[in-house]
């Protein structure tokens, strides 16, 4: 029982590092996304 609550442990661990993963990526897109949307407003008033 103790080795499978272990293994448990071991692949929530894992499961919450790789939907963080995922997380910080997704909002690394949104960031750019917002960069170059804001780029092109400069751009359009300049």
């Amino acid at each position: 029982m103790q080795v499978l609550l272990e293994e448990a442990r071991g692949l929530s661990r894992n499961l919450a590092c790789h939907r963080r993963a995922r997380l910080e990526s997704r909002i690394g897109e949104a960031l750019e996304e917002v960069d170059q949307q804001i780029q092109e407003l400069v751009a359009a008033k300049g």
